[in-house]
C-alpha cells in the first residue's frame, strides 16, 4: 500500500494493483494553486513495515504582483494636490516612480498603456531595480497644466518571465485652486527674473 498526503495534509491510502506494479509508479490528482506543492510518500508492506518516505514539490506560478503609481509630489497620497505640495514643484513638474510588488523578479517587464490602449515595455527589471524597490526614472514626469483641475498618470502593469499579467495601476491628483495659482504665480515670477536678468 502506498500512503500519502498532500501539503502536510490527511494521509491517504492506495491499496497497490497488479496495473501499478506493471507501470511501476501510481497516478493522484494534486490541486494546482499559485505557489508550491508538495507530496509526500511511502510503501507500507502487508507486514506493516514502512519504507522511508520521499518528497516531490513543483512550484506553480500563475499570477503576477502588480505594481504601484505613486505622483511623489502628494505626500500624504490623498489624491489632493495641495498649497504646501504645489510649492515643492520647483520646475513646475509632476513626478512619479513606480513601487514594485514583492514578488518582482530580475527580468520582469513593465509596460506602460500608450495613447491607444496598447501596451509598451518601459524596461526589463535588473538586479539593481528589484534592490531599490522603486522605479524611477526622468521621463516619469509632466507640465503642471493651467486650467487643468486635475492629473493621472499613465497605467502601468507587470509581466513576469511566465508570461503572467499583473493588474495594472495609475495615481492621480486634483488640483486645489489655491495651490494651482500659487505655483503658476511662481512660475510666472521666476521667468520675469531669469528675463531681466538676461536683460541686464
Amino acid at each position: 500500500m502506498i500512503k500519502y498526503s498532500i501539503n502536510n495534509g490527511e494521509e491517504k491510502n492506495h491499496p497497490i494493483t497488479a496495473d501499478d506494479v506493471k507501470l511501476g509508479y501510481i497516478a493522484v490528482d494534486v490541486p494546482v494553486v499559485d505557489g508550491k506543492t508538495c507530496v509526500t510518500a511511502k510503501i507500507v508492506d502487508q507486514a506493516g513495515n514502512a519504507s522511508e518516505a520521499v518528497t516531490s514539490s513543483i512550484d506553480v506560478d500563475t499570477t503576477a504582483g502588480a505594481p504601484k503609481v505613486m505622483i511623489t509630489a502628494d505626500a500624504d497620497d490623498n489624491n489632493i494636490l495641495t498649497a504646501t505640495e504645489a510649492s515643492a514643484l520647483t520646475d513646475g513638474k509632476l513626478k512619479w516612480v513606480i513601487k514594485l510588488p514583492e514578488d518582482a523578479k530580475v527580468g520582469d517587464r513593465i509596460e506602460v498603456a500608450n495613447s491607444h490602449r496598447e501596451w509598451v515595455t518601459v524596461l526589463t527589471l535588473s538586479a539593481a531595480d528589484i534592490k531599490a524597490g522603486t522605479i524611477t526614472r526622468d521621463d516619469f514626469s509632466a507640465d503642471l497644466v493651467k486650467g487643468k483641475t486635475g492629473f493621472q498618470t499613465p497605467s502601468y502593469r507587470i509581466v513576469d518571465q511566465a508570461g503572467n499579467i499583473s493588474a495594472e495601476d495609475a495615481d492621480s491628483v486634483r488640483f486645489d485652486k489655491t495651490a494651482l495659482k500659487r505655483q503658476l504665480s511662481k512660475r510666472l515670477l521666476m521667468t520675469i527674473k531669469a528675463m531681466m536678468m538676461i536683460l541686464e
